[in-house]
């Protein structure tokens, strides 16, 4: 019978958990940046940005959009889509952009599962 270790070094399970933290942090310290440097915490610019935070950059915005806040009611899809297209390459990466306007259709029917519309 195997012995039982506290040592987790080698359980793939530490590893994924290890690198999921990471991407949280970056995610939290990176979506405000924009892909041309003019964001914020830091002012990274491009592929600085790490590709968790671009990809967040564009749903955290996508989200605000289209939701109704305090200050002003939801855009609609279109009117939001239309908004972001010319941010591409300012504020979004262009690939992490174009990735997303391929993925609308799938984007769009996960906010009717999820009853968000």
């Amino acid at each position: 019978m195997a012995s039982r270790t506290t040592d987790r070094e080698g359980d793939p399970r530490a590893a994924l958990t290890a690198a999921c933290s990471t991407s949280r942090a970056s995610v939290a310290s990176t979506h405000h940046e924009k892909f041309d440097g003019s964001g914020y915490p830091p002012g990274l610019a491009g592929a600085e940005i790490p590709l968790e935070g671009r990809i967040a950059a564009v749903a955290d915005v996508f989200e605000a959009l289209i939701c109704d806040r305090v200050h002003r009611p939801a855009w609609s899809v279109e009117t939001t889509v239309a908004w972001m297209k010319g941010e591409r390459g300012k504020h979004f990466g262009p690939q992490v952009f174009d990735g997303f306007l391929l993925s609308m259709e799938e984007i769009l029917a996960v906010r009717v599962d999820l009853a968000v519309v």
